[in-house]
């Protein structure tokens, strides 16, 4: 992002950009036979109304990166043929990266 300006001769400006702080979290998602959810799934997050809101791939041992997330956030995860969805409950923290743990993904 950029903005360009032209501050008047000796004055000094104030820019603000449109940011904001979206702290993001770690967790593992598994099966629920116990198996964690294969690398190169996708993770979709979704909104009240069931509708994607971003999504994330999935790395090695069901580890997935989200950010923005609500105290209460749902999120499908599809791989291949198969699909399953999860709840994510979390408050936020002063941490700079929270791994939240194992959350299980139930059959859909």
């Amino acid at each position: 992002m950029q903005q360009e300006i032209a501050p008047y001769y000796r004055s000094g400006v104030t820019l603000r950009f449109p940011i904001s702080n979206s702290q993001g979290v770690l967790l593992n998602l598994v099966q629920e036979n116990g198996k964690t959810i294969p690398a190169g799934a996708t993770v979709y997050v979704l909104d009240q109304d069931n509708k994607v809101v971003s999504s994330y791939p999935v790395g090695f041992q069901g580890e997935v990166y989200l950010h923005g997330l609500n105290e209460y956030t749902m999120v499908r995860v599809k791989w291949q043929e198969q699909q399953c969805q999860a709840a994510i409950y979390y408050k936020m923290s002063e941490e700079v990266l929270p791994h939240l743990g194992e959350f299980v993904c139930r059959s859909l």
